[in-house]
């Protein structure tokens, strides 16, 4: 911006006075006035200074005093303007200022004097105080005391005598920031509102929707529940608060042939009890509407009369305050149930009667068969001992082998019929094994020999395991005598071990043979009763194939279980595992 003010005298131009400011430096009204007052104040100087010359020669003294006092009084308009003033050489370092930019400092005008004038200013990044920045020539001025002070800063060379200077104008915006900043934070404190606002109203709209979708998905559900309940096939009944009907599904109408006219209003009651039940009608109701939910066999009664039974469940349906508001009973069809009931305990019946007559046969058996078999067992026995011809003893040890038979497939017979029964009562106890495993070693040694294997008892200190002793007996029998069976040639060895399993001991005790094996496939049916690997009349061991049978489930009953590793034709292991006593 460019001022040009005229120069006149007495009507005549004598010369122009040219101001030229920066376009972002705008003039309040009091500087103005300021700069009026001194181009007035030039004018008179300069006029005067005209007439003095025209005078010079004349009165040089009266001259000089007349531009002292136009200096002091340039000076004292100088000191008394607003708005800071600070002269600097080239170098930035203050050879002179007015009252105004000292009192903006904070510091006397002679301590300023000589100190570079860069040291009181802070200049902004225009790029990182973009919001901030409102006019390009905006810094900061640091005072004495380090406070900072916003200013315009605006700075021009001027030329004096021939020699530069740096004339710098500093006003206080301070007023003008703190007006800027109330706007700033009421434009933030507008923009936060209006933004909670938007926010506020998209959590309503967002909750709306939700509100929607829930109530669609509701409805959806509400379709689904209706259809579901609709098409079941169990009977549905929504009853009010006497328990009279509400609602029924299909399979109500389709079972009883009555239309829902028929039963909305009615008691449910009446289509669920017969005429022997009328009178625990009143009690039914009682019970059902004090217990949170009751289920009953009662019977379901046709519009024909046909009489149903049903397992019918009711519970009640409660507000969000926690008062019962309806009933729903849901009830299934178990006529045929009641009648394969009925069907089992006529067939209970029966197998007990079975039951019974096949324990007083095993009893005759029993009598009947073991009472001459100990007599030709025993007689066989005395005939060895008496007879000195070679081939009646091998009579007499054939027909005491094939009475031993008997009689070991006799109580394998009359043991199993025992433990299929419920009546087994076991006394378990901790028994020391060893003595029972020599027993039974002993008894079999000649029957071992004749084969030509041998038999090894690896047992030999004393082992307590907590089992029954005769079935623990009758386990170890079976097994060393399958292994004598199967072993054509080679070893059958018994040995033990114990171990822990949280914080229980158990004893394992093994009988090992080189026996002929087991195929993979048959493991599957090995402790089946009454089968045998090789099946048929020309099959080539002999036993009823209740051995391994009797082994797992005596194992089992005294908590035990049993273990099987074989290979074909190159024999098995079986082991029986049993709680111990360290």
């Amino acid at each position: 911006n460019i001022y040009i003010i005229p120069l006149q005298n007495k009507g005549k131009l004598e010369g122009l006075i040219i101001i030229n400011l920066n376009n972002n430096f705008s003039l309040s009204q009091k500087i103005k006035d300021e700069l009026n007052l001194l181009i007035k104040i030039f004018g008179l100087i300069y006029f005067n200074v005209q007439t003095q010359n025209e005078q010079i020669n004349n009165n040089s003294s009266e001259l000089l005093f007349t531009l002292n006092e136009t200096v002091k009084n340039l000076y004292k308009i100088f000191n008394t303007i607003n708005e800071g003033i600070v002269l600097t050489n080239l170098n930035n370092i203050v050879i002179d200022l007015n009252n105004a930019a000292s009192k903006l400092l904070g510091i006397p005008k002679d301590e300023i004097l000589g100190k570079d004038i860069r040291d009181y200013l802070l200049f902004l990044d225009k790029k990182l105080f973009k919001e901030e920045i409102v006019n390009d020539e905006e810094a900061i001025l640091i005072n004495s005391e380090g406070s900072p002070i916003p200013i315009i800063f605006h700075s021009q060379k001027i030329r004096v005598d021939n020699i530069e200077y740096n004339e710098i104008t500093i006003i206080d915006i301070t007023e003008r920031k703190l007006m800027e900043n109330k706007i700033l934070e009421a434009k933030f404190d507008l923009e936060n509102k209006v933004k909670i606002r938007t926010q506020e109203l998209y959590d309503i709209n967002k909750k709306l929707k939700e509100e929607i979708q829930k109530k669609e998905e509701a409805q959806k559900e509400n379709h689904k529940l209706i259809t579901a309940i609709n098409q079941s096939n169990s009977l549905v009944f929504i009853l009010d608060t006497n328990l009279n009907i509400q609602y029924v599904n299909e399979s109500v109408l389709n079972k009883t042939n009555y239309d829902v006219s028929e039963l909305i209003g009615k008691s449910v009651l009446e289509l669920n009890c017969k005429e022997q039940f009328s009178e625990n009608i009143l009690k039914l109701k009682k019970r059902i509407i004090e217990e949170s939910q009751s289920s009953f066999e009662l019977n379901l009664i046709s519009k024909e009369g046909k009489v149903f039974w049903v397992w019918a469940s009711f519970a009640p349906v409660k507000n969000s305050e926690g008062e019962t508001i309806n009933y729903i009973s849901i009830q299934e069809d178990i006529t045929r149930i009641k009648e394969y009931q009925e069907e089992l305990i006529k067939a209970k019946e029966e197998v007990e009667r079975s039951l019974n007559a096949k324990t007083i046969l095993l009893n005759k058996i029993s009598h009947e068969f073991r009472t001459p078999l100990v007599s030709i067992l025993g007689f066989s026995e005395m005939l060895e001992y008496e007879i000195n011809d070679h081939e009646l003893i091998e009579m007499v040890l054939g027909i005491k082998e094939g009475g031993n038979r008997l009689l070991t497939s006799l109580d394998s017979v009359l043991l199993f019929s025992e433990l299929e029964s419920s009546t087994v009562n076991l006394n378990i106890n901790k028994f020391n094994i060893v003595p029972i495993i020599n027993k039974i070693i002993d008894y079999n040694l000649q029957k071992v020999n004749l084969k030509g294997i041998r038999i090894i008892n690896e047992i030999v200190n004393e082992q307590l395991a907590l089992v029954v002793k005769d079935y623990f007996k009758v386990i170890i029998h079976h097994l060393v005598d399958n292994a004598i069976k199967f072993t054509l040639k080679g070893e059958i060895k018994i040995f033990s071990n114990i171990y822990k399993e949280s914080e229980k001991s158990f004893i394992k005790i093994s009988v090992k043979d080189t026996g002929i094996g087991i195929k993979e496939e048959d493991m599957n049916y090995l402790f089946d009763a009454f089968k045998q690997i090789s099946e048929g009349t020309n099959r080539n061991f002999d036993g009823f194939g209740l051995g391994l049978s009797l082994v797992k489930r005596m194992t089992e009953m005294m908590n035990g279980k049993i273990e099987v590793e074989s290979k074909l034709n190159q024999g098995s292991t079986f082991s029986v595992i049993f709680e111990t006593i360290n």
